[in-house]
């Protein structure tokens, strides 16, 4: 017999399998792990897109500093955000955001 024991650990759902003798068989996230990073961006004028790493698909992005001297705002949306794995700026912003990721 096979016992699941489920486990809620920030805000993860973990899995434990067990045999009827206690022994772990299988231990792992039921979903897809989840991280953060913070990533320095620069755009100089254009469109500057850049994959983030160990991402599969960027679920948020937040200004942490803006750097930018061309005196244009970073604005989520229109001068920075994300698509698919990558994160991108535009238009002169730059700065170090923090981006949020499935593995």
């Amino acid at each position: 017999m096979i016992h699941l024991i489920f486990y809620f650990v920030h805000l993860y759902v973990c899995v434990c399998v067990t045999t009827e003798s206690g022994q772990a068989i299988f231990w792992g996230p039921l979903f897809p792990c989840r991280d953060c990073t913070t990533l320095t961006l620069t755009s100089t004028s254009g469109l500057n897109r850049s994959p983030v790493p160990k991402a599969a698909h960027v679920r948020r992005m937040t200004l942490v500093r803006e750097t930018s001297f061309t005196g244009n705002a970073c604005v989520l949306g229109s001068t920075f955000g994300f698509v698919g794995s990558d994160a991108w700026v535009d238009q002169g912003c730059s700065g170090e955001f923090r981006i949020c990721y499935i593995e």
